[in-house]
């Protein structure tokens, strides 16, 4: 059984589920809803230069290393969504081969984390991501930031400084694949605590560049949905963040009765109890 369960079989089991639970979808066309809005109609894809994607918002979004990747899947086969669906489901493939690599060095029992990884590969969670080519900044975010980590896991085995600059430079490209990459300091803090570092001055200004960096893409992520977020109201955006964030909780272990549309139909207010339970379980 350990000579078959190598870390080169374990991965290629993670993209054979991958590809066997979404491979059918690579011939579907664009969606009418988001695709059409980031990809087919857009503009920056399809008449933009290389660099334009840098200095300009897409649909509010600051997302240039994913608009990026269309434009060069636009430059190479054109406007078929066979090819951007093709991208996403091998970006997904990849997630999921760096989330079992990950587990196995962390946990060091590589059937758990062969198990783990394809649970996240063929979640209906996940399938949002790998469906809605728009979505790709997910999947892309997702893939860089699991790279940063890994980088960052083996700085603090081996205490090599490159790996550091490897772990910054990854959670950079993962912001400007999409903000919501900004966590992922947080996330070292919490890795130092459980690894057993000490608070230290070294500790504190290893984290800056990757601090300084999510701050920067926040401030510019907010700058771009200001026209959308004014006049929600701070307190709106947190009660919505809060049931979003417990839905997702939920569903993950009871993945049934998904649904990409989370329409609000009554105020937002703590006098509904879902809000209050959803504060409660965030």
């Amino acid at each position: 059984m350990n000579r078959l369960l190598t870390t080169r079989n374990c991965s290629a089991l993670v993209v054979l589920a991958g590809l066997l639970v979404y491979i059918w979808h690579v011939g579907n066309g664009f969606l009418d809803l988001d695709d059409q809005t980031f990809i087919f109609k857009n503009q920056l894809v399809l008449n933009g230069s290389f660099f334009a994607p840098f200095t300009q918002f897409s649909n509010l979004l600051y997302v240039p290393l994913t608009v990026l990747t269309w434009q060069i899947t636009n430059a190479l086969f054109g406007m078929n969504a066979w090819a951007f669906h093709s991208t996403d489901l091998l970006l997904h493939c990849a997630n999921g081969v760096l989330v079992f690599l990950l587990l196995e060095r962390l946990t060091q029992h590589r059937l758990a984390s062969l198990l783990a990884a394809i649970v996240f590969v063929i979640h209906p969670l996940n399938a949002e991501a790998v469906y809605w080519a728009s979505q790709r900044k997910d999947l892309l975010s997702a893939f860089f930031s699991l790279l940063s980590i890994h980088a960052y896991v083996r700085y603090l085995d081996r205490d090599r400084m490159n790996l550091l600059v490897w772990s910054t430079v990854f959670c950079v490209l993962a912001l400007f694949s999409k903000v919501g990459s900004f966590p992922l300091p947080l996330l070292f803090l919490v890795m130092d605590w459980t690894t057993g570092r000490s608070l230290s001055w070294r500790l504190i200004t290893e984290k800056l560049p990757i601090l300084g960096a999510s701050l920067v893409f926040i401030y510019i992520g907010t700058l771009g949905a200001q026209q959308f977020l004014a006049p929600v109201g701070l307190e709106t955006m947190i009660l919505l963040a809060a049931k979003g964030t417990a839905y997702q909780l939920l569903h993950f272990f009871a993945p049934w009765g998904v649904n990409v549309f989370l329409h609000q139909q009554t105020p937002v207010s703590l006098s509904d109890p879902i809000f209050v339970i959803s504060m409660i379980m965030t």
